[in-house]
């Protein structure tokens, strides 16, 4: 820039003289001439070239100038371009290289996450074996345990008999001795006898006195040796036999007394848990529901006694054949009586080797013990002494809905449609109490005939509780549980994924009322493939309602009213849906049951339907069939 600068006032001064030059001229030729302007006009044009190549060359000179400053400042924009790749290639290192380091320590934690997981999991995995272990280690001490005792019974017994053998060997040459001491006395009173009879009449007289005084004092003697003898030995034997009932009887209760002990501590364990979930919900909701309760709804009524083992086998006369009522997968259930009070009742004895066991014998005792309602079996007591787990309930006379649609009731008397309504509306009554009257509320999980006894004039009550749960509190929507049931009762939703919903129980009642209206078992498998299974018999059927009559049941003959059938299997339909959500609510069940119940079907005064004929001979052919 400077050079440029010099240039250009280099250039202004030449300027200068040159004009200067020329008005000298001008004023020197103020009055030219021929020749003076001609050469005028040369230095002129001299003057002009001169000034162009001036310009041109400052031209080239500032041209040149600016292409320097131009590649000047291109280099320094190539030079800043540069820094800026060097600074992002510096960033972009740093940015990957930081991204490695969160990686890597990304992946340092994952793998020391998965570490202590693995680890966890091997402790809780170890933790279980030695669990198992151990449980298997009491098993098998008990099962030795048990051994131990039989063996001990065993030896018991045998040195039992070998002492009354030995008794009795005793016994034998006792009398024999006696028999040969009698036979050598009557040897010498014979004697005796002879040769007083020798003698003298008088002689004889004292003689015989005498044999006779002698023979009465040696029989006397006799008798006195041998009930001493018999004294002593059953002296003896009372305090052997009183020695070994003693310590045998102190063994088995301390043994019982162990078991005992066991079982309480494991039934406590169990029904702890179970029961923690009530007495929060319980202790929750005395604040918020307790202002609104009846003192009815306050604390349960049902108050169950206790019966000693004695009782129920003096009731049963010692569960006496002709006193047996059925069976079931806790046990034999028989008749009773209580002669104290002429009390008739069913008294329902845990087989140790059924399907349920001591849980649900405790979970049983305490569903009933907490419930109060006429569709609820009564619960009068329970037994708990050594081995002997018993159930005491009101007795119900007419049996099970079970009996009546399949067992032994089924050939003496059908029951009519206004019966069948009852009972189906007195079962969703009951188990309307379980869902949303009991506080908790309690899933009731083996809803089957069964399980429904009939008291007088067919009022239907719930019974058989050992598989009760506690039902989902709060936020809750289900309980996680392993599936048990009845098969073809059980809900398809909880048997595929074990969550335990009040749903499943509706179910199970729809499975049950589809029974009471068709007369079908819920599983019959004298029945074709496709025909089996009760719902997937019905459901193509629900989808046409001029086959509905084919479902009722050959029973009915006919006898029954088709707004009723229709009703009736609309409501079993909707029980039986595939998914839970769209099952209806107990309460609305049993209000429509309720409503069916009082819809009294007269058949003298109804038309009997065209499905009699057919009812008819259906009922023959299911007659014949072999009861399986």
């Amino acid at each position: 820039m400077g050079c440029f600068l010099c240039a250009g006032g280099d250039s202004s001064a030449k300027k200068s003289s040159k004009n200067k030059r020329n008005d000298d001229v001008l004023d020197d030729q103020s009055s030219p001439t021929p020749t003076q302007s001609s050469d005028t006009t040369k230095v002129y044009v001299e003057a002009k070239k001169e000034d162009d190549a001036i310009k041109v060359e400052q031209h080239n000179e500032a041209k040149k100038e600016n292409d320097a400053i131009k590649i000047e400042r291109g280099n320094e924009a190539k030079e800043n371009d540069a820094i800026k790749v060097e600074q992002r290639n510096g960033a972009k290192k740093e940015n990957d290289a930081i991204k490695v380091d969160r990686r890597n320590g990304a992946k340092k934690e994952n793998d020391a996450i998965k570490v202590d997981r693995r680890n966890e999991a091997k402790k809780e995995n170890d933790a279980i074996k030695v669990e198992r272990r151990n449980e298997a280690k009491k098993e098998n001490d008990a099962i030795k345990v048990e051994r131990r005792n039989e063996a001990k019974k065993e030896n018991d017994a045998i040195k039992v008999e070998r002492r009354n053998e030995a008794k009795k060997e005793n016994d034998a040459m006792k009398v024999e001795r006696r028999n040969e001491a009698k036979k050598e006395n009557d040897a010498t009173k014979v004697e005796k006898r002879n040769e007083a009879k020798k003698e003298n009449g008088t002689t004889k007289v004292e003689k015989r006195n005498e044999v006779k005084k002698e023979n009465d004092t040696i029989k006397i003697e006799q008798r006195n040796e041998v009930k001493k003898e018999n004294d002593t030995t059953k002296v003896e034997k009372r305090n052997e036999v009183k020695e070994e009932n003693g310590t045998t009887k102190i063994e088995q209760r301390n043994e019982v007394k162990k078991e005992n002990d066991t079982i309480k501590i494991e039934q406590c364990n169990e029904v702890k848990k179970e029961n923690a979930e009530i007495v929060s919900q319980s202790s929750a909701s005395s604040g918020s529901v307790g202002k609104n309760k009846s003192p009815e709804e306050g604390s349960p009524v049902n108050k169950a006694r206790t019966f000693t083992y004695a009782q129920l086998v003096k009731a049963t006369d010692n569960f006496k054949a002709a006193y047996f009522l059925g069976e079931g997968g806790f046990g034999k259930v028989y008749k009773g009586k209580f002669e104290d009070s002429d009390q008739i009742v069913a008294i329902k004895q845990l087989d140790p080797n059924g399907l349920q066991g001591i849980r649900e014998f405790v979970v049983e005792v305490l569903t009933l013990s907490m419930a109060d309602h006429p569709n609820l079996v009564k619960l009068i007591g329970y037994c708990v002494e050594g081995e002997h787990r018993l159930l005491v309930y009101e007795y119900m006379p007419l049996g099970s809905l079970e009996d009546h649609l399949h067992g032994r009731w089924r050939h003496k008397k059908r029951l009519d449609w206004n019966t069948r309504m009852n009972i189906a509306a007195g079962a969703a009554r009951g188990l309307e109490y379980l869902h949303d009257k009991m506080n908790p509320p309690v899933i009731y999980r083996d809803m089957k005939g069964s399980n429904i006894l009939l008291g007088e004039f067919y009022n239907a009550k719930l019974s058989d509780f050992g598989l009760a749960k506690v039902g989902p509190l709060g936020d809750k929507t289900h309980v996680s549980t392993r599936v048990m049931g009845t098969y073809g009762y059980c809900a398809p939703d909880y048997a595929m994924t074990g969550q335990l919903t009040f749903k499943s129980d509706i179910y199970s009642y729809g499975v049950m009322l589809l029974e009471l209206i068709t007369g079908r078992k819920a599983m019959d498998n004298t029945r074709p493939k496709l025909e089996e299974n009760i719902v997937d018999w019905a459901r193509p059927l629900f989808k046409d309602r001029r086959k509905f009559w084919r479902m009722a049941d050959p029973a009915l003959e006919g006898e029954y009213p088709v707004r009723g059938l229709y009703q009736a299997l609309a409501i079993a339909a909707m029980c039986v849906q595939e998914k839970p959500h769209m099952r209806p609510l107990i309460a609305d069940v049993v209000t429509a049951l309720n409503y069916l119940a009082l819809q009294k079907y007269e058949p003298s005064t109804n038309p009997v339907q065209a499905s009699r004929r057919a009812s008819r001979v259906q009922r023959l052919i299911d007659e014949k069939k072999p009861d399986v």
